[in-house]
């Protein structure tokens, strides 16, 4: 699996800042909070050389600042080191075992190393803690992998669960169509594909699962190109973009040959 698609297949869940102002008078920041700051900022603008050396700054000022341990596991996750990714994360919940956004990358990391029991652990823990205000993610999550393991009652229980959880989860939605898809619900798959592009209308993938649902499955060829069209506005990918163009090519064929039938 690519990088790219590594955040794709996975609910990642987006940084934020430490806080620096409280109740509107500006605090004293000190050097090891400005120095996380800064690194974090490297990291969301994908700079992830610079975000690692002012992160290794703050831990050899601060051994204990696990955020920065956990900013570290996301740069791993995102390089493919798997094994750096799971001790910086394990560094994480050693010193603070009550932050759980580290147990949702650490599901990730597991998830990428074949371990899916130890995976599904850690996605649980995501999802059953009351206080995590993401707490779909870690259904999304265990519906991903019971769904890579065709244990289809089971991805179908979590990604109902995930969109129960956050009603506007469009990535829930999304995936919830594609378990319906694989037990031949296909109204209930339809109506899903298009909850999620109506709650995110340019995400590309969204609009190419659609625009496939419509083709294969539906024969409906003037929408399904209509969406085939709408991914290839909304992406940046270049190979899915050249897949369109194939299936437009495709239908244009067979509309060719149904009107040369006729004649």
């Amino acid at each position: 699996m690519k990088k790219k698609n590594l955040l794709l297949s996975f609910a990642i869940i987006i940084l934020v800042l430490s806080f620096t102002y409280c109740g509107g008078h500006k605090k004293k920041i000190s050097p090891v909070i400005r120095k996380y700051n800064t690194a974090t900022v490297f990291l969301n603008n994908g700079k992830l050389d610079i975000a690692e050396k002012y992160l290794k700054e703050v831990i050899k000022k601060d051994p204990k600042y696990y955020l920065a341990y956990n900013n570290l596991g996301i740069i791993e996750i995102y390089k493919r080191n798997f094994n750096k990714a799971e001790k910086y994360l394990t560094k994480v919940i050693a010193l603070n075992p009550k932050f759980i956004e580290s147990y949702n990358y650490l599901g990730i990391v597991y998830r990428e190393k074949g371990m899916n029991e130890k995976a599904k652990e850690m996605f649980l823990k995501v999802a059953e803690d009351p206080n995590y205000p993401t707490r779909e993610n870690g259904y999304y999550n265990l519906a991903l992998i019971y769904l890579s393991e065709s244990k289809i009652d089971e991805a179908l229980r979590f990604a109902n669960k995930a969109v129960k959880t956050n009603s506007f989860f469009a990535l829930g939605y999304n995936l919830r169509g594609k378990i319906f898809l694989k037990m031949k619900r296909f109204d209930d798959a339809r109506r899903d594909f298009v909850k999620a592009i109506k709650l995110m209308p340019e995400n590309p993938y969204f609009n190419f699962d659609l625009a496939m649902f419509l083709y294969k499955y539906e024969k409906n060829h003037d929408r399904a190109i209509k969406f085939f069209e709408k991914t290839m506005i909304f992406s940046k990918d270049r190979n899915l973009k050249k897949i369109c163009r194939k299936y437009i090519k495709e239908i244009d064929k067979l509309s060719n040959d149904k009107r040369t039938v006729k004649k």
